[in-house]
């Protein structure tokens, strides 16, 4: 009867192990690989675009936006061109 419940304790012991295992490995599966260098993620040896990978794995559509940091610095981007368009223009004027 003491051997039993010792058994017992052990399988109870090792399924405890197993469990924390398991969600080691689930946990090593959301991992995701990403290249900073073109954005984009491995997926099954391949590396594909975001928007793929999310759709696949997530099944989430994706649709296009663009970021405050973004809208600003296209902004600063587009003043900055049309100052130069400007002073060009001043520079090609003759002068009376």
């Amino acid at each position: 009867m003491a051997n039993e419940r010792r058994q017992e304790a052990e399988q109870a012991d090792l399924i405890g192990k197993l469990r924390v295992a398991a969600t080691q490995v689930s946990r090593l599966k959301d991992i995701v690989t990403y290249c900073t260098w073109t954005g984009k993620v491995q997926m099954n040896d391949q590396w594909i675009a975001v928007e793929p990978f999310l759709h696949e794995r997530y099944r989430l559509n994706i649709t296009p936006g663009i970021s405050d940091d973004a809208m600003n610095r296209l902004m600063a981007d587009a003043t900055a061109s049309r100052a130069a368009d400007a002073a060009r223009e001043a520079a090609v004027q003759p002068s009376d």
